[in-house]
């Protein structure tokens, strides 16, 4: 099953989130990516609509390759916007695209093209960094990646602008980076 399928199929709804933790990230987390990512927000991934809760509806739109995901979300959150995307669109223009936890799911060989896909000036992407953390032969597969290799794959349209790390509670002594890209 290719990465795209598992992610469509219902299957990986349960790996969208650690059972049982809301916040795996730690209960300070969404008011901390609410202050981060700002206003005017597109979540990349957003599944079922988790993070959606921490935004405004009115500035929130959130875009998923699952269209059980976001079937989920909408009903999770009527208020705020979900759409189903194909894995070439390009993205809504925002002031911030938020991938939290999703670039991680994406192939190193398809990482350029899908980045090529944000249109706002301004990217987010959240996750656990380190080759240490990849698992390309299960499911879900994760292609962890050093910070290093997300700034060549958003160069040259955008540059790395800040790089900010927590705690990440989920695991023990494990951290999770926050990496602001802006246009150049």
């Amino acid at each position: 099953m290719s990465t795209l399928d598992f992610w469509r199929s219902e299957q990986g709804l349960e790996h969208i989130t650690p059972r049982g933790k809301q916040w795996p990230e730690g209960d300070g987390f969404p008011r901390f990516i609410r202050r981060i990512a700002g206003e005017n927000v597109l979540e990349f991934g957003c599944g079922i609509g988790r993070l959606a809760e921490c935004f405004d509806p009115a500035q929130y739109v959130g875009v998923d390759v699952s269209a059980h995901a976001v079937s989920l979300a909408r009903k999770r959150l009527p208020q705020h916007l979900f759409f189903v995307v194909g894995d070439s669109e390009k993205l809504p223009t925002t002031t911030t695209t938020l991938a939290h936890t999703v670039l991680l799911h994406i192939p190193d060989g398809h990482l350029g093209a899908t980045v090529a896909r944000f249109t706002s000036p301004r990217v987010l992407v959240s996750e656990i960094l380190g080759r240490a953390w990849r698992r390309t032969d299960s499911d879900p597969p994760a292609f962890n990646r050093e910070a290093e290799e997300y700034a060549s794959a958003f160069a040259p349209r955008y540059k790395l602008a800040s790089s900010t790390t927590r705690p990440y509670p989920h695991y023990t002594e494990t951290y999770m980076t926050l990496l602001e890209f802006e246009a150049c």
